[in-house]
């Protein structure tokens, strides 16, 4: 069954992808990565508050990263169109306020991590930090989503048959210190037509 089939069934609507409340973009694409902006729990308009171990409990916090993850799952599917656009979930990272002495964060990420897992399958088990924080709204999430192949395909169709690129994933190489695009990726968007930003050369 799909991601998005089982949204459907669990009966999971996701939201409108939410406004940045900064300079900063909800999402960045980089080659097959999607990373996808830290996300608070926040749902119809109202956003908990309180410290995990003070006024929040575990179970608690454990809905406020499903929360976190329901975001920014919005984020995915307006980037992508769908859900099963989704290779695999790479990596998350959950910021929890904690108070002096809670040390439980990993079970509080648990919310996060198994909505993913439910979703995606074997796909959606990820790489994760769990870290408290002293001062931050509940719960922040990070994400980080690998893109399928097929999205590529389907936008470009000249992907699967360039003798320059037989994985998406090997787009990127670093040169000069930082990372650009390779050259043999250069020249394949060249050819269909895919304008690259001059930083990214």
């Amino acid at each position: 069954m799909s991601a998005e089939a089982k949204l459907a069934e669990f009966g999971i609507t996701l939201p409108a992808p939410p406004t940045p409340a900064g300079l900063y973009a909800p999402c960045v694409r980089s080659g097959s990565l999607l990373y996808v902006s830290g996300q608070i729990p926040s749902k119809d308009g109202q956003m908990p508050s309180g410290y995990l171990g003070k006024d929040v409990t575990v179970e608690e916090g454990q809905a406020h990263a499903r929360q976190c993850t329901i975001n920014a799952l919005s984020i995915v599917r307006g980037e992508l169109g769908s859900l099963d656009a989704v290779k695999r979930v790479v990596r998350i990272g959950g910021f929890v306020a904690s108070a002096p002495g809670f040390t439980d964060q990993p079970a509080v990420v648990n919310g996060a991590s198994q909505l993913l897992i439910d979703l995606f399958g074997e796909a959606g088990k990820h790489a994760r930090a769990a870290v408290g924080v002293a001062a931050r709204a509940d719960l922040d999430e990070e994400l980080v989503y690998r893109i399928t192949k097929a999205y590529w395909e389907k936008h470009a169709e000249a992907v699967k048959d360039n003798p320059w690129m037989k994985d998406i994933t090997m787009d990127y190489a670093v040169q000069d210190g930082g990372m650009k695009l390779h050259q043999g990726a250069l020249r394949y968007y060249d050819e269909v037509g895919v304008k690259i930003p001059d930083a990214s050369r």
